[in-house]
């Protein structure tokens, strides 16, 4: 699959559109909380992004309908959006890609040390897939690592 590195790299390059998010706090570790939003504007048809921290690890899952997918969840400290190539959705710009995968019917999972993360900073996470279809962009998350206390 020749196409795969060309797609990535054209996800790390791309600027996009602020977007205004309102916060679901989420209690799930005894030492650290991640608060998780989710944008207004949703991507009809694009797959879906879960995040959810699990002890010292935030798990990521992308899901699709599509019975075979690479999936891809890429990191952004910015909500911009970008969408400059014909046929590309919009997707997060100055994104670094967090990890790339096989998909399939229990979608692709990701699990990344919550360390890697800066403890009060707003990340921005989008989950895309690549198949015979080409590439699709889900909606757009945001969530804050914070320490239980405050």
């Amino acid at each position: 699959m020749k196409t795969l590195p060309v797609a990535l790299s054209l996800l790390l390059a791309l600027p996009m559109l602020a977007q205004q998010f309102s916060p679901q706090p989420i209690a799930l570790a005894p030492h650290r909380e991640i608060l998780i939003q989710k944008a207004p504007i949703r991507f009809v048809d694009g797959p879906s992004l879960a995040i959810a921290l699990r002890h010292d690890v935030i798990e990521f899952v992308v899901d699709d309908s599509a019975r075979s997918f690479v999936g891809v969840v890429i990191v952004s400290p910015s909500s911009q959006l970008a969408h400059h190539f014909t046929g590309m959705p919009p997707m997060l710009a100055g994104a670094s890609v967090l990890g790339w995968g096989q998909g399939g019917l229990g979608g692709y999972r990701l699990l990344a040390p919550s360390a890697i993360f800066a403890l009060g900073m707003r990340w921005y996470a989008q989950g895309l897939t690549v198949d015979a279809a080409g590439v699709r962009a889900g909606d757009v998350s945001s969530f804050v690592l914070n320490t239980a206390n405050g």
